[in-house]
């Protein structure tokens, strides 16, 4: 189907670099190993390179080569990030529990 931006389809798009870019749409997607306690995440710290209209945050337990369906990910943040080039603190609509010694995927997709 023709999408404005992968997270408008319901997946995940990386194939090998842990980014994806269009013309308006971009990403990244990556793992965070998690230590031995509990760890509660409820925002990101961000650095744009470019205008950004709007952004979405997803997370998942497990790493994301494991499933790229963005139905199984739970969206914690969908909201504006207008300013480049400064570190843009976003705090989630819901906090994202991760289990000791587990791998958490996180993915972030924009759109301008």
């Amino acid at each position: 189907s023709d999408c404005s931006s992968p997270s408008s389809c319901n997946m995940v798009f990386n194939p090998s670099s842990g980014n994806t870019y269009g013309s308006s749409a971009y990403g990244i997607v990556f793992d965070v190993t998690i230590g031995l306690t509990h760890l509660y995440f409820y925002g990101l710290s961000l650095v744009l390179r470019q205008d950004a209209a709007n952004a979405k945050v997803y997370i998942k337990s497990g790493s994301y080569t494991e499933d790229n369906d963005l139905l199984i990910w739970t969206k914690v943040f969908d909201g504006s990030i207008p300013k480049v080039g400064n570190k843009q603190d976003i705090e989630f609509d819901t906090r994202f529990l991760a289990e000791p010694l587990s791998t958490v995927a996180f993915y972030v997709s924009f759109t301008s």
